[in-house]
Order: structure tokens, then C-alpha cells, then sequence
């Protein structure tokens, strides 16, 4: 942080789609030190959060996973997903749910149209409005 000049106590780990996921890993790893995990998390269309073959609310799980420790505090989250996007919102809404149990807060916006992969690009409504949506939440950390 300081060759950024940045402030240690407020870095942001941002994720887009498997780049989510691994903003997942990075803030939610049950093994992870609590040093080397981001302050806050956003996740945009997070993939990959949910174990393959079990019901639409299991996070990933184990070593690897995404489950956050209960009373760990984790990182606060903030969540964007289109409710048709083919890679289900369900991770989205399982995992805001682990952090809240865990001791956090989460914010979560789902779009009912959207799809996947649309970013910043200003082309669908979502795109124009959840980096507005981040700011302000940021602001309130």
C-alpha cells in the first residue's frame, strides 16, 4: 500500500465474473491471514461460487472455498448480478448471506435483465448504474 500511497485499511479487491471468484478467494478463504485479504469486496456477476452437484445455495467449500468464518468479521461485499445471467445470481445471494452470518454486511443488487459480461460498457442500464451504486457504498464504509 505505501508504494500506491495508499491507505492500508481501505483496499478494495474488485471482480468481474471469474475475476469474482477469485475476489471470493482473496477475502473469504477460510485459511487466508487476515492481512493478506482486502478490506472490502466487490463482486460483479461472481462465478464459480457455487459446488458443483449440490443444491443452489452451497458455497464453495473446503481449503479452497469461498464459506466465510463465523465472528470473523469478513471483508464487507457488495454485489451486482442480472437475474438472467446464465452463471445464477444464487452465488451472489448465497455468499452475501455467509457474510452477513459471519459478522459483516453485504449489499446486493440483482437486475432482472442484464445477461453476462457487460462491465462498464455502457450499453445496458446496469452497466451505467452499478459503478454509482459502488461509489456511494464505498463512501459509507
Amino acid at each position: 500500500a505505501s508504494e500506491w500511497r495508499a491507505n492500508p485499511d481501505k483496499i478494495v479487491a474488485l471482480g468481474f465474473s471469474a475475476g469474482g471468484n477469485l475476489v471470493a478467494r482473496l477475502a473469504y478463504q477460510p485459511n487466508a491471514s487476515p492481512e493478506s485479504r482486502p478490506n472490502y469486496a466487490a463482486l460483479i456477476y461472481p462465478a464459480y461460487l457455487l459446488d458443483v452437484g449440490q443444491d443452489d445455495k452451497s458455497l464453495l467449500s473446503g481449503p479452497d472455498g469461498v464459506t466465510p468464518v463465523l465472528g470473523s468479521r469478513p471483508a464487507p461485499a457488495f454485489f451486482v448480478h442480472s437475474a438472467n445471467d446464465p452463471i445464477p445470481a444464487n452465488g451472489s445471494l448465497a455468499l452475501a448471506a455467509s457474510v452477513r452470518l459471519a459478522g459483516s454486511t453485504a449489499e446486493t443488487h440483482v437486475y432482472a435483465t442484464g445477461g453476462h459480461g457487460w462491465g462498464v460498457n455502457g450499453n445496458c442500464p446496469v452497466s451505467r448504474e452499478w459503478p454509482e451504486l459502488l461509489a456511494a457504498w464505498l463512501r459509507g464504509q
